[in-house]
């Protein structure tokens, strides 16, 4: 649709936030919930998706640069409120959670874990079966552990990214990726043909944002989310990579 989110950063660490508060073990510091990683994952990217539509109801009147400075002003103040003594450790309904605050929180361990390790959540759990006979296989070569584990997890975001493409070249494509382009050339012209140009934005800025928590997601699990991670030189990082590809190249962006 042409619109111009600087706040990528932002909804990043609303993803990944929520993500750990879901899942994190209530016995760390700060607590969690201790849910699936699952549930987890898909409550991040619900979380990221639904404040990305309910920001874009007033962020939507405006156009261009003023839209740009309010998304990156709204990212700082995400990330600030997450950096905040306030919400360090809280309560909610009787339930202890927390951020960390300027410390950061520790996210669950990386499911990938699982394919190797007896117990994943050790940092020194003995390799199960399978585990063994591909490390073993690798050591021959010359390839230590944690760089099959580093390729495994690669191979998995692979898949992520395949999926995460082919769902964004269906949107494109369908009707409502239609509208969406019709927006971006001429939102008089959209609106005049009966389509509700409003409704189209929110929309498609809440599955931008959904995805930017994914990202973040798939960033940082099995390691620390720090508010220092989520600085706005992380949404410029973004930009070059779909400046360099090419806007509304899919192809380019991923390359």
């Amino acid at each position: 649709t042409g619109l111009f989110n600087l706040g990528v950063a932002g909804f990043m660490a609303i993803g990944v936030y929520t993500m750990g508060m879901l899942s994190t073990a209530p016995t760390t510091n700060p607590p969690g919930l201790g849910l699936p990683l699952p549930i987890g994952i898909l409550g991040g990217v619900l979380a990221a998706g639904l404040v990305g539509a309910v920001a874009s109801l007033p962020a939507l009147r405006l156009r261009g640069d003023y839209l740009a400075i309010v998304t990156l002003a709204f990212s700082e103040i995400v990330r600030l409120t997450y950096r905040s003594p306030v919400f360090e450790t809280f309560s909610v309904a009787g339930l202890s959670l927390g951020t960390g605050g300027s410390t950061g929180m520790s996210l669950p361990t990386n499911p990938i874990r699982m394919l190797f390790y007896e117990n994943p959540q050790a940092v020194t759990s003995p390799p199960s079966a399978f585990g063994e006979a591909v490390f073993g296989t690798f050591e021959a070569l010359g390839v230590r552990a944690p760089v099959v584990e580093g390729m495994a997890y690669a191979i998995a975001l692979l898949f992520v990214v395949a999926g995460v493409y082919v769902l964004l070249r269906r949107v494109g494509n369908s009707p409502f990726g239609r509208v969406l382009k019709a927006i971006r050339e001429d939102e008089t012209v959209a609106g005049a043909l009966g389509k509700d140009t409003r409704l189209f934005k929110v929309k498609v800025f809440a599955l931008g944002c959904g995805l930017m928590g994914l990202a973040a997601i798939l960033w940082r699990i099995g390691g620390l989310a720090s508010t220092e991670d989520f600085r706005p030189i992380t949404t410029f990082y973004v930009f070059v990579a779909l400046i360099i590809g090419g806007a509304g190249s899919n192809t380019g962006s991923v390359v």
